[in-house]
């Protein structure tokens, strides 16, 4: 494997990574291709479900990848097949009820239910539109003064604003306020 041109002093640690002295780590990564998708696909179909042996599966792949990157790239082509994206429907905000109703803040377990999100968004969803707690009161002169003075004195941090100021007030309700 050659150093590339850019870095002539670098000293090439593993498959992934290029050293720069004793402490920098420079990635070499780059993007998946279609044919890498491809070979993952096939690799991963030959596994036993719920005990893939990653090693097995990146040995089928380029030099480049490692069981790590396979491992990481099936897991967002998963995810990417299964979630949506793009507004939430009312059917998609009533499973999500039910599923923190049934789980509570087990995003894994909630995703699973709601079964057209992943967890993050499930989490979002919830803590920035859907909790029954979350204050919707109109703001007060006095609310929009403190909010003012506190971007001044902070910066846009919303939830850090939220957490600390505002009780139950979202970051986003926060954001949307001071561009108002």
């Amino acid at each position: 494997m050659s150093t590339p041109s850019l870095l002539p002093q670098a000293v090439v640690m593993s498959r992934n990574f290029v050293a720069m002295g004793p402490a920098t780590r420079i990635s070499k990564r780059c993007p998946w291709t279609p044919e890498e998708e491809r070979l993952l696909v096939e690799a991963v179909t030959k596994e036993t479900p719920g005990c893939i042996d990653w090693h097995r599966v990146a040995s089928a792949l380029p030099p480049n990848r490692n069981n790590k990157d396979a491992r990481k790239r099936w897991v967002c082509m998963r995810d990417r097949a299964t979630s949506s994206s793009g507004a939430w429907t009312d059917e998609e905000d009533e499973r999500l009820r039910h599923a923190i109703a049934k789980n509570g803040p087990q995003w894994m377990q909630v995703a699973k239910e709601v079964r057209t999100r992943n967890s993050e968004q499930c989490s979002k969803r919830w803590h920035d539109v859907l909790d029954p707690t979350i204050c919707r009161s109109p703001w007060t002169p006095e609310e929009d003064e403190r909010l003012l003075n506190l971007v001044r004195a902070v910066g846009r941090h919303w939830s850090r604003i939220a957490h600390e100021h505002f009780g139950r007030r979202t970051g986003l309700s926060l954001k949307n306020r001071s561009v108002e």
